[in-house]
């Protein structure tokens, strides 16, 4: 009994001894630093893969089924072998319209209204009215018209929140057909906008071609709703 209990120790120590020289060698062969508190080298990853710690680097043999645990670790197994992964930036969030959405009511350099509205999303501006628009004419005479309204008709607002517009406007002065342009541009800036227009009108009344024009006019419009 003496014996026996002697040479218990001894056969653990060495069986013990064998199984961590096994444990290390795996390890080792893995790409694992021999112990848990050796670092990996410079340009490599600690990481656990397969049960097993080991140290990543780039151009290391790597498995498929790892993938995720490569990925974590800022690397992609392609073709068996380790590659840095790309680095991928968050898209840019959507730009902030320059055109805030709402109401918006302002005047005329001829002291007239002009009134519209932005579109929920800052693209498009909507119910555009003004009030009169005064025009001289060639030969000499002069023509109160404008009180225009383009109801539902979008004119689209940039990025930068700028537009403009030119549309053709049938109508009639005195009973005699007339042909109108109007040119709008605008500028918008912290619910405020800025911009101007023209409009030029031909028309023949009583067998005299007339010419007018409002001649370049400003509009300033603030947002209040």
């Amino acid at each position: 009994m003496a014996e026996r209990q002697a040479r218990t120790p001894v056969c653990w120590a060495v069986t013990t001894l064998v199984a961590a020289a096994i444990v290390a060698a795996t390890a080792q062969a893995a790409g694992a630093p021999a112990a848990t508190g050796v670092a990996c080298k410079r340009g490599s990853v600690a990481a656990i893969v397969g049960g097993v710690r080991v140290c990543l680097r780039a151009g290391q043999k790597c498995l498929a089924r790892y993938e995720r645990i490569y990925q974590a670790k800022g690397f992609h197994c392609a073709a068996g072998h380790l590659q840095k992964a790309a680095h991928r930036s968050p898209p840019p969030p959507p730009p902030t319209p320059h055109a805030r959405p709402g109401h918006y009511q302002g005047r005329t350099s001829q002291n007239e209204a002009w009134n519209f509205d932005v579109t929920p999303d800052g693209t498009g501006l909507v119910n555009l009215t003004t009030g009169q628009i005064n025009e001289s004419c060639t030969p000499p005479s002069y023509l109160s018209g404008g009180n225009l309204n383009f109801g539902a008709y979008r004119i689209n607002i940039a990025a930068n929140g700028s537009f403009s517009v030119t549309v053709t406007l049938p109508g009639n002065v005195g009973g005699a057909p007339s042909h109108a342009t109007v040119k709008i541009t605008g500028q918008f800036s912290n619910g405020l906008a800025i911009g101007t227009f023209v409009e030029t009108e031909t028309f023949t009344y009583q067998g005299t071609a007339y010419g007018c024009t409002s001649n370049p006019q400003t509009w300033t419009a603030s947002k209040i709703g």
